[in-house]
């Protein structure tokens, strides 16, 4: 029996080249995505697009927009809207506190976005560290994951219909934020954290002012924006925590301590899409 026949049984047909077992000496795994015929072999035959089908992100409207300060529209939240007032809905946790933003400065999140998922073109790589026996070919591959603030805030705004990201309490990691301010509310994606030492609630707006010692929230600009249509100093806000985690995947990139690029933030040996602009033409504040 040959080994691609032992990963799959129920499976006929020839195997795609790409996934063949080679010949001779081992090879290294290679970090080289599967072909869109491997990739459709795998998933029973369904004809969907694999990887290299380009979908233009459209940054650039993106980048003129944080250029102008203009907000566009952002739909309700819709997984809080599925969530609001139903039986079993995960409780929301509210807090006053003080809420700062992202600049160019801010490091990878801890969570994103698997790349090209949105778009139904998903794009994976080899794992470094494959299982030594492997029960399917997925088992030797995984997607690749984007955590550039900058890619994350238009994420949320494009395919989520929120505001934009945020960094939150550890607790609350993953989840959706209502932050609230001047009788407005924005809705924000938790996908990093505040180090443990600098959180904390507050009742007095005063405490906002001057040099922060703590903070509820760490918004992205353009969620800011939106919110208090400035991106210069702290507001005084309410936060509601939904409750309800959010599927993301972990950063896994090379990282950078401040000032990533977006290759810093996405899976190793994965590209990061081609319109995507340098941090310096993100129109983001330096810090």
């Amino acid at each position: 029996m040959k080994q691609w026949e032992k990963l799959a049984p129920g499976r006929t047909g020839n195997m795609p080249r790409a996934a063949a077992k080679p010949a001779g000496k081992a090879r290294p795994v290679s970090a080289q995505v599967p072909s869109e015929q491997a990739m459709r072999w795998l998933a029973e035959g369904v004809d969907a697009p694999v990887q290299r089908i380009h979908v233009d992100a459209g940054y650039g409207d993106l980048i003129e927009t944080a250029k102008s300060g203009a907000s566009p529209n952002a739909a309700p939240c819709p997984t809080c809207a599925a969530n609001h007032g139903q039986a079993g809905a995960a409780k929301a946790s509210c807090k006053q506190g003080c809420a700062q933003r992202w600049g160019q400065d801010t490091t990878c999140s801890k969570w994103g976005f698997r790349v090209g998922e949105a778009e139904h073109a998903p794009q994976f790589v080899a794992k470094a560290d494959p299982p030594k026996h492997p029960k399917a070919v997925k088992d030797l591959l995984s997607p690749c994951c984007n955590t550039w603030p900058f890619a994350v805030e238009d994420h949320a705004r494009r395919h989520l219909g929120l505001n934009g990201a945020a960094s939150c309490p550890a607790q609350h990691e993953r989840e959706v934020a209502t932050v609230g301010f001047g009788g407005k509310q924005v809705q924000v994606l938790c996908s990093d954290t505040i180090p443990g030492g600098m959180v904390g609630t507050t009742a007095d707006p005063k405490s906002c002012n001057g040099k922060l010692t703590a903070e509820l929230l760490e918004m992205s600009p353009k969620a800011m924006q939106d919110l208090s249509g400035q991106i210069g100093n702290a507001l005084h806000v309410d936060v509601c925590f939904s409750g309800t985690k959010q599927d993301m995947c972990g950063h896994d990139g090379p990282g950078k301590a401040s000032f990533p690029e977006a290759t810093d933030c996405v899976t190793r040996g994965c590209a990061p899409d081609p319109d995507l602009p340098k941090l310096k033409d993100t129109g983001w504040p330096r810090s």
